[in-house]
């Protein structure tokens, strides 16, 4: 949400530096909300990987079993 905010606050900015007619403001809220969708997207990732764990193997015969069977 931040970013968004942020990108509307730069081209509402962009707009009265320039003189412009709310054209940076939707430009900086498209820019917003890209850079809040690659956010969440790295977050989901992240939080994805956390939670993988590795197959354990038995050391008796050999196999991999999946931890989360257990």
């Amino acid at each position: 949400m931040s970013e968004v905010i942020a990108g509307v606050a730069l081209g509402w900015g962009t707009d009265l530096l320039l003189g412009t007619h709310r054209r940076w403001i939707v430009v900086g809220s498209i820019a917003g909300v890209v850079v809040a969708m690659l956010t969440i997207t790295r977050t989901a990732i992240k939080l994805s990987q956390r939670t993988k764990r590795p197959p354990t193997t038995n050391a008796k015969q050999g196999e991999t079993h999946d931890t989360d069977a257990r």
